[in-house]
């Protein structure tokens, strides 16, 4: 039986290349985990919140912005998500599981 989920995050570094609303080209910003539909969470200079990154050229991606006048950033790679479960047995024994059971609208699910 799951106990508990959480997700271990290993965000990715992108480059503001042009001023884009509250960024300035040059500025760091550090993409944290997918919001879903091209929304990401992100820590800028301290602050974390959320933004629409389909401006941001991933070199690893093909769709959306190529480097257009759309772009107003850039990096070379998604953020690492990693999810764990604590799972309860019937025995009572409890551990941890890497990735088998997620949340998806907050039910539990195995893939």
């Amino acid at each position: 039986m799951p106990v508990k989920t959480e997700t271990h995050v290993i965000g990715s570094q992108i480059i503001s290349t042009k001023d884009h609303g509250k960024f300035f080209a040059g500025d760091v910003i550090y993409l944290l985990d997918s919001q879903a539909e091209g929304f990401y969470r992100v820590w800028h200079y301290g602050d974390v919140f959320i933004i629409d990154a389909s401006g941001v050229n991933i070199e690893q991606r093909t769709d959306y912005c190529e480097r257009d006048e759309s772009c107003w950033a850039s990096g070379t790679d998604y953020p690492t998500e990693i999810w764990w479960s604590k799972v309860r047995r019937a025995n009572g024994s409890e551990g941890w599981v890497r990735e088998p059971i997620q949340t998806m609208d907050g039910v539990l699910r195995s893939d």
